[in-house]
């Protein structure tokens, strides 16, 4: 089964100078049909003004998965530690028996953050934290250790003409999200922001550029 989640229907959230848009239920958006995608909890864009702070953050046994494509992200930890997340840089931030942590744009931040369910409970924390930078045509998957038995990440970059293809196997999960430009997908044309997600489906998917921009893709393979 293939489902969709076109950008218009996503929730939409204002506070200061944060903006997001949320796939699924999210801080002051609900809707309750809106609970996940099995292992994935939270797909969020946001942008964030410099200088911008979010509230100290508690988190436990999530996987929390921060790609800036713009900008810069601060995060202060409560053992007085600081990390620092660039744009062409993702993070996996995994909880794990818990973490506190404050966040704040350095500089006009536009991010992508999602969470997924653990494939092991109240685990030590810990952050791994890669470049990324898509070229070429092919799928480049980060290595993300902390990921391991949970999901895998594999990110691509497409000019219009260009293709690429991906296997889908019906015991798992599948999550694509289209985060800059236009692609034709299982024919249907989808731009910036709009998902598409599978589910007890196999076989193979083709993936087509179709805009004048070249288009950024992030594939999500949920082991549940």
């Amino acid at each position: 089964m293939m489902l969709e989640y076109p950008r218009p229907t996503w929730g939409h959230s204002e506070h200061g100078g944060e903006t997001s848009r949320h796939a699924f239920c999210f801080g002051s958006y609900f809707a309750p049909e809106k609970q996940g995608f099995g292992a994935l909890r939270v797909m969020n864009q946001t942008r964030l003004a410099a200088g911008e702070a979010w509230q100290p953050l508690r988190r436990a046994n999530m996987e929390i998965i921060t790609w800036v494509v713009a900008g810069s992200l601060l995060q202060q930890h409560a053992d007085g530690s600081q990390t620092r997340i660039d744009a062409g840089q993702l993070q996996c931030l995994s909880a794990g028996r818990g973490i506190e942590y404050r966040q704040r744009a350095a500089a006009d931040a536009h991010f992508w953050q999602f969470w997924i369910r653990p494939a092991h409970v109240n685990a030590e924390p810990g952050i791994d934290t890669v470049p990324l930078s898509l070229s070429g045509s092919d799928w480049l998957s980060p290595a993300l250790p902390r990921l391991t038995g949970a999901a895998s990440l594999r990110f691509a970059q497409l000019d219009n003409g260009q293709s690429l293809k991906a296997i889908l196997q019906a015991e798992r999960r599948y999550w694509l999200q289209i985060i800059q430009g236009e692609v034709s997908v299982a024919g249907k044309h989808r731009k910036s922001g709009d998902a598409l997600a599978w589910q007890g489906e196999c076989g193979e998917l083709e993936i087509s550029g179709s805009g004048m921009e070249s288009a950024q893709l992030l594939l999500i393979e949920l082991l549940k």
